[in-house]
């Protein structure tokens, strides 16, 4: 049975709904502070029309998460935005000015803020998240350290408004839940790793039915999950080989 289908991610959202754990969006989870869930957020970096498909699914068994553009490149779909945002999702800013400009701090903060102001004429923005930007050298949380959310009239940013202590995070970045040499930036404070390495979303499924769980967070890319065997076999090369130069940017980091 192939991994990183449409179909594969619903048995994963199954597996927390018979936990019996609520499933959250960044920005009901900031303002609920629920004891016990799942967070859920999809960084759409592209191919949105897979993050339609998976926002559809998500509506059909009753939860609602929160999915993250892009506004360069294919992510930067108006239609999708909107449709996604009636269906009852959250859609925030996934955000990476500071790569965008090469560093330089003002620009940066000038074009979030430009970015920002065009994506709620579309949705409304609640929150953001920053893009992990692997081939950049700049890490596009830094902008933090010269402004503050919330002069942006966000109420949260995913990886520093959210406390992570003692909550167990998977990514699927580097087409694998448990790999860090293809994981350079999504890896956020304080997070709770299983005692054994989670290789594919059969793993996570037996994780979450077989562990003591409290508190889990999801980070899905939706390209990544393509039930076409076509997008599914292409999207699987490009992971291989973008995973490749990341093992490469890795060494060269250390």
């Amino acid at each position: 049975m192939r991994d990183f289908t449409l179909a594969a991610y619903m048995r994963v959202i199954r597996a927390l709904q018979d936990k019996g754990l609520p499933i959250f969006g960044i920005q009901r989870w900031l303002t609920a502070n629920p004891s016990n869930g799942a967070l859920i957020r999809h960084d759409v970096d592209r191919r949105p029309l897979n993050a339609l498909r998976m926002a559809e699914a998500e509506a059909r068994a009753g939860i609602q998460t929160t999915y993250y553009f892009r506004v360069v490149g294919s992510a930067f779909d108006t239609k999708i935005m909107r449709e996604v945002s009636q269906l009852g999702h959250e859609v925030g800013y996934h955000y990476e000015d500071l790569a965008l400009v090469r560093g330089n701090m003002q620009a940066a903060l000038a074009s979030f803020k430009k970015h920002l102001a065009m994506l709620r004429e579309i949705v409304p923005i609640q929150t953001a998240a920053m893009h992990g930007s692997p081939l950049s050298r700049h890490n596009n949380l830094e902008i933090w350290g010269s402004a503050a959310i919330e002069e942006y009239q966000l109420i949260g940013e995913a990886f520093l408004s959210v406390n992570y202590q003692n909550v167990y995070y998977f990514t699927d970045t580097g087409r694998s839940w448990g790999a860090t040499s293809t994981n350079l930036r999504d890896r956020p404070v304080g997070i709770l790793t299983p005692e054994f390495a989670i290789h594919d979303s059969r793993e996570l499924c037996a994780f979450i039915m077989g562990n003591p769980i409290e508190k889990l967070a999801i980070s899905a890319h939706p390209e990544r999950w393509d039930s076409s065997l076509a997008g599914w076999a292409g999207q699987a090369l490009k992971d291989g080989a973008v995973n490749a130069v990341k093992r490469v940017i890795a060494n060269a980091r250390r």
